[in-house]
Parts: C-alpha cells; structure tokens; sequence
C-alpha cells in the first residue's frame, strides 16, 4: 500500500543516527539559543526547544534573525543540504552580529560558514529521515543526554530489528488508521456546511 509509511524503516535508520558524536560547542558566555532551520531540517531545532529550558530558545524559519541577537547568542544553523536560502542568510546576519555561529550541514554552502561546522555523513537522505544527525549534536552540545541515554536508546532499536515482522505489522495499522481518518475528515469536509468544516479539518490533525 504506498500510501502507508514505513515507520519501522525509519526507525532502524535511528540506530546510525543516534551513535553520531559531533556535539554543538557551547560557549559559558550565552544567553540566548537562536535555531534557524527550514521544513524537515527544522525538526530539530523543534524539538530540543521541548528538551531544553535553561536559556530562552528562538526558533527561525525565514529570512531574519531576531533583533537582539548578539555576542551572547548561540545560532545553530541547521540544512542538510546546505544549500537552503534563508538558512544561509540567516547564519551570514549572525556572523555580522557577532554571534557564535554553528552549520549543521550534510554539505553546500552552509558548510562555509560559522564558528564550528559539523558536517552530516551522508547526504542521501530526505532532510525528516536525517533528524536524528541534526538534533544530536544538539542533545550531546547541552548535556541533555549521555552515553547511558543513547545506549538504551539504541538497544530499543535493535530489539524493533529482531521483532521487524510485528513491528511493520504494527506500524502499517497506524498508518491505515491515520489515512482512514484523514479520508473521512475529507468527505466530512464536502458535506457538511461552511460552518462545519473547522471541526472536521481538525480531525486531520
């Protein structure tokens, strides 16, 4: 069915993602954490802001960085291809700013730029399939997790390889379960008057 996502494919990539060691350097003089990224490369920085709480974290998805970026501010800036145009602007204007500066690029221009680059190992993969090398280097960067963390982490995986047969069963049930929902939060949507259809689309959420 190509409509159903391979959750467990996904997940087995993990296990090599997870054993990636670069880590973001982070300077003991920082107030502020500003994160750029664009649409899958910007999953990472989405979800250390859920993890880290103990400077204020700003997440940028355009062309600008935020007006009180300084020398005490921390910028990662965050594309796998590395090519991304308001990535690459945005990591130019913290350069000027005088901002610690960090790339996190599987290659292109970003790699160019910044205080530190860490270069992502391959380059053959769609930007959501490589989160796990863009948000490491964060969690390992601000101690957020340790080798035990990662080590459990990656036994869970192995133990989703040796029962892949019932995972993928498990997983394409949840895939038809979410598309089923989607289908009839459309058909609710075109049957239903104007005044119905916020409570529908909702549904697909």
């Amino acid at each position: 069915m190509g409509d159903v996502i391979e959750f467990t494919d996904e997940l087995k990539m993990l296990k090599e993602q997870l054993k990636f060691k670069e880590k973001v350097e982070v300077p003991d003089s920082i107030e502020n954490v500003v994160i750029a990224g664009m649409g899958g490369s910007g999953i990472a920085g989405k979800i250390f802001s859920e993890f880290y709480s103990k400077k204020p974290v700003y997440l940028v998805d355009d062309y600008k960085l935020p007006d009180f970026v300084s020398k005490s501010t921390l910028v990662v800036a965050i594309s796998y291809s590395g090519n991304t145009e308001e990535t690459v602007t945005v990591a130019k204007q913290a350069i000027k700013c005088g901002a610690y500066t960090v790339a996190i690029t599987s290659g292109g221009e970003l790699a160019g730029y910044g205080d530190q680059q860490i270069r992502i190992p391959r380059n053959d993969l769609q930007p959501r399939s490589a989160t796990g090398f863009m948000l490491m280097p964060l969690l390992r960067g601000f101690g957020i997790v340790n080798e035990s963390d990662i080590s459990e982490s990656y036994s869970l995986l192995e133990q989703l390889d040796r029962n892949n047969g019932e995972c993928r069963e498990i997983a394409n049930d949840i895939a038809k379960v979410c598309i089923y929902r989607s289908y009839t939060a459309q058909a609710l949507s075109r049957a239903l008057p104007t005044g119905g259809r916020p409570s529908s689309m909702r549904m697909q959420r």
